[in-house]
């Protein structure tokens, strides 16, 4: 068994002893509890603002990948705003999920908690320019995919087309998106949902669809069900008709 807050603590002695350095928090599997055989072990440390510099890097001890990264508070904010921009709270987990391993300044936990409301906070509203890109977008890549149902390329613009399409609904529905590597055990999961915060997007036959979609199927069964998903999350969106289909928007 990995004692991984030994090892995290290894790992922080020289950055401990640095000035610039205030605080440090351990996320990932071995905190949550679910750890498999290719976890490492994520490390974020907080640097005062004026330190200048951001650092992130890899180390291996006693077997065990440690994947680090440093940032002022400034920084890791940013990353949060980043995150946001593509469906995404992966910064803020990290920190509100975490462990805090040491903390030299109050701010260390100001941030944490700002970390926890950040999961709290909906993502913001797709405007109508947006929804109808992400529509057509859709609609665009189905018929794509119709063309090629034989083709090599098949496979590939099919899980292209699934990522698309489900990550446009869980955008319109003001949802964190799933990384692909999580889908299955999101879908499949309710304990792993809880650990990680997620809740299922409330729409009981997007769901099914989606599950349908990801399971191992012949290119022509498969094609059908990525298209009863883009048709339903289509529709959901306000629908869409292809003829006299146009988009404007001002330039900045």
């Amino acid at each position: 068994m990995v004692d991984y807050l030994a090892i995290t603590n290894k790992f922080l002695e020289k950055w401990r002893a640095k000035d610039e350095v205030i605080g440090a928090v351990l996320a990932g599997g071995y905190v949550l509890g679910d750890p498999s055989k290719h976890s490492d072990l994520d490390i974020c440390i907080i640097l005062r603002e004026d330190a200048g510099y951001r650092e992130r890097g890899n180390k291996i001890i006693d077997g065990v990948l440690i994947e680090y990264f440093a940032n002022p508070i400034k920084q890791i904010k940013e990353y949060v705003e980043h995150d946001e921009k593509s469906g995404r709270k992966i910064t803020a987990h990290m920190f509100a999920t975490g462990k805090l391993i040491f903390s030299k300044s109050k701010k260390v936990q100001n941030l944490i908690e700002d970390m926890k409301k950040e999961l709290e906070r909906p993502f913001p509203k797709l405007n109508s320019f947006q929804i109808k890109v992400k529509k057509y977008g859709l609609w665009d890549g189905l018929d794509n995919l119709k063309e090629i149902q034989n083709d090599k390329a098949f496979h590939i613009a099919y899980y292209n087309l699934l990522y698309q399409a489900y990550e446009a609904y869980f955008l319109f529905k003001r949802e964190e998106v799933v990384r692909p590597f999580r889908l299955h055990k999101y879908m499949n999961n309710k304990k792993y949902r809880e650990k990680y915060g997620f809740e299922l997007i409330k729409d009981k036959k997007f769901n099914s669809l989606l599950k349908n979609s990801l399971e191992p199927q012949s290119n022509k069964k498969m094609l059908e069900s990525i298209e009863k998903l883009v048709n339903h999350i289509i529709k959901e969106m306000g629908g869409l008709k292809v003829d006299g289909f146009k988009i404007r928007e001002k330039l900045k």
